[in-house]
């Protein structure tokens, strides 16, 4: 407006509609980009995993079948040896004290259980354990599926628990044959796997067979066990083996599964994994942490839940602000429209004016207050396990209740700064909405309450509570709070803003009433004198 006026420009009202779908787009913009964001870091760990495992795997596999494969070649020269065939043919002490020289040399080396030769009825004519109570010598093992298989000319392979020492071993033997490539008995050893469960205990592996029983593993308690159920049948067939004792062979885990599925040994989750070997039926059983897949998928999670409460709160805080910037520019255009009345008339008005200016001036200043005072509000947040304990806090929120970072991980929140109201009486945990927000799941807003900092001195805050759900239970609470002490000034000097401008307004409305008294003395004097009048007054 040109001559002195004064242009009032439109401004956008931030409505409550449009705060409401600013808010919804973004909750469905966010949630699905953190939907997306967590199922990455879960592949992403599911990748890392499945290479642990088959790294875990291979190493295993290798160190088995390289101590079994140890053994059989063992098996393998005892019975290619010259002094093996001659105890056969005649069992004459020179020929005894040369066999028995030469197991003892192996069963030394290998730290075997026992190395001994079978003759072809299934008879032990000699053994590296003959001086023991459990000797095999005399004892007739042609029952025994390795003695089977090295008679017919093939290398025998057997896992079994002895028959005299109720020891587990993997038995391995060779046949004998005489110069006419004739087979005339067996070499046998027994080596006790221990060791290799001992050296690969930092995994979680079993040996099991085509039934599912575990015959080495590194956990002890599973030893001779059944990784999955089996009917009475099974059970009833492999004890009259007498390959695996007499059982009972429990179940390890619930149910049978397939290689990669998740299960839960000793109350927690694993992948699993399992690796063919070169005896038929047999194979390597892995189970691999499934925590690290869990960490991935809760971090996606909470930094979705962080995303959006940060999202909202600074919505919250443009909305608010807007309204308050909307009210102010309310009064300062009816401030505007006054100064524009006043603006026609004489000197005197445009004093009126000058002051309106000046008082406009000040409206703006104390706008411009209002928003630092609002820019300055801080937000901190801290999350809590499902006990009510610290599990992470950010900078804010340390530096508001002056705690370092450290100090508060792990701490009780209640205890440590929500234990007592304002007016000092103790406030009970049961009644505590952060803890009872991570006993029934539901979000609470809270702004009449006080957290106590690390001094002892209460600051008034506004606070949210945010249940996290796993598998539909409250694994944890994420809660939100802002220091309003500077809120609560900010309001207290608006309020008296409000009432200088109020008193602004009845001085305006007076001068008013004052120069139509004024005018109105004008126009009688100039009638007196027989004039016109000058000025004309609403209302007459």
């Amino acid at each position: 407006m040109s001559g002195g006026g004064i242009l009032i420009m439109p401004t956008f009202h931030f409505t409550k509609k449009i705060f409401v779908i600013s808010v919804l787009c973004a909750l469905l913009i966010l949630t699905a980009a953190g939907w997306f964001f967590t199922g990455y870091l879960v592949e992403m760990a599911t990748r890392t995993v499945k290479h642990n495992v088959e790294d875990a795997n291979l190493i295993i596999s290798l160190n088995l079948i390289n101590e079994l494969k140890r053994i059989e070649s063992a098996a393998v020269a005892v019975a290619g040896s010259p002094l093996t065939l001659p105890v056969l043919q005649a069992n004459t002490p020179a020929n005894m004290e040369k066999i028995n020289n030469i197991l003892d040399r192996y069963h030394k080396s290998l730290d075997a259980a026992a190395c001994y030769l079978i003759n072809q009825e299934g008879l032990t004519l000699a053994s590296s354990n003959r001086n023991e109570k459990d000797s095999f010598a005399g004892k007739n093992y042609a029952f025994r599926p390795y003695f089977q298989q090295s008679i017919k000319g093939a290398i025998g392979r057997h896992f079994a628990v002895g028959i005299g020492t109720g020891r587990r071993g993997f038995f391995a033997s060779a046949p004998v044959r005489d110069k006419d490539g004739q087979i005339v008995g067996v070499v046998t050893i027994k080596k006790e796997l221990e060791d290799i469960e001992t050296k690969l205990k930092q995994y979680i592996w079993f040996l099991v067979d085509q039934n599912g029983i575990i015959f080495v593993s590194s956990q002890p308690e599973a030893r001779l066990k059944s990784l999955w159920p089996m009917s009475k049948e099974q059970q009833q067939k492999i004890i009259l083996s007498k390959q695996y004792g007499l059982g009972p062979f429990d179940p390890v885990l619930p149910k049978q599964f397939q290689a990669g599925a998740e299960v839960t040994f000793k109350g927690n989750q694993y992948i699993t994994a399992q690796a063919a070997t070169p005896y038929e039926g047999v194979s390597v059983v892995l189970l691999w942490p499934a925590a690290q897949i869990n960490m991935y998928r809760s971090f996606g999670i909470i930094l979705t839940l962080l995303t959006l409460l940060l999202t909202v709160s600074f919505l919250v805080a443009i909305y608010v602000f807007a309204q308050s910037n909307f009210r102010m520019k309310s009064l300062l255009k009816e401030s505007q429209a006054q100064a524009l009345a006043l603006a026609a008339s004489e000197q005197q008005l445009l004093a009126q004016r000058d002051e309106m200016q000046a008082q406009k001036e000040l409206l703006a200043q104390a706008e411009e207050r209002s928003r630092l005072i609002l820019g300055s509000m801080s937000e901190g947040i801290f999350g809590m396990s499902s006990e009510g304990r610290v599990t992470f806090i950010n900078a804010a929120a340390s530096n508001i209740l002056g705690y370092p970072e450290k100090e508060m991980i792990g701490k009780m929140m209640h205890t440590e700064v929500h234990h007592t109201y304002s007016d000092g009486s103790e406030f009970p945990r049961q009644q505590c909405p952060m803890y009872l927000t991570s006993q029934d799941g539901k979000a609470r807003s809270v702004s009449n309450e006080v957290f106590w900092r690390k001094d002892g001195t209460a600051v008034p805050v506004e606070y949210s509570t945010t249940p996290v759900f796993k598998d539909g239970q409250v694994i944890a609470t994420v809660v939100s709070f802002h220091d309003i002490t500077e809120r609560q000034q900010a309001e207290k000097e608006l309020q008296e803003q409000m009432k200088e401008l109020e008193q602004f307004s009845r001085l305006t409305i007076n001068r008013e009433e004052r120069m139509i008294q004024l005018k109105e003395e004008i126009n009688s004097l100039l009638e007196q004198k027989g004039q016109e009048k000058k000025y004309k007054i609403v209302g007459e």
